[in-house]
């Protein structure tokens, strides 16, 4: 067995920077009153970002029954399906990783975006109180030297 050491020096390979990527918003539907089936493009990704988990955090509840579907023009619901956005403030979803769900992307412990894209938030129900929080966290992958 060998052992290896090239890459290590004295002029290195190139060193891949993880450089973490978190993206988030707050949507207020007060404001900007939202109707059922409306796609809400909620936050840009760029291309080359790993998303490893998505987040929908409820900072003021709708009021009335109310729920929404997160996800990207590939798969609406690869992030999230069915949110109670009429849930108690504070309450924090995010994409599973269980079996039988249908977050795709969560089950796959996340996506590489190769091309500029959205995360969406498909609106099931008629949005005019609610406050969210939408949070992606990931990285994106760059070569730094050597490229």
């Amino acid at each position: 067995m060998a052992t290896i050491t090239s890459f290590l020096g004295p002029t290195p390979a190139p060193t891949l920077d993880t450089t973490p990527v978190v993206i988030g918003r707050r949507l207020n539907f007060s404001a900007t009153n939202a109707g059922a089936a409306d796609v809400v493009q909620a936050l840009n990704v760029e291309k080359g970002t790993y998303v490893h988990q998505v987040y929908l955090r409820v900072v003021t509840a709708e009021g009335g029954v109310a729920t929404v579907d997160g996800g990207d023009g590939a798969n609406p619901d690869g992030w999230l399906d069915g949110i109670d956005v009429n849930a108690a403030a504070d309450t924090v979803y995010k994409a599973t990783t269980n079996a039988g769900t249908d977050e795709a992307f969560g089950k796959a412990h996340g996506k590489l975006y190769t091309a500029d894209d959205t995360i969406d938030l498909i609106i099931n129900n008629a949005l005019d109180a609610a406050v969210l929080d939408i949070i992606a966290i990931g990285y994106r992958p760059r070569l730094v030297a050597g490229e």
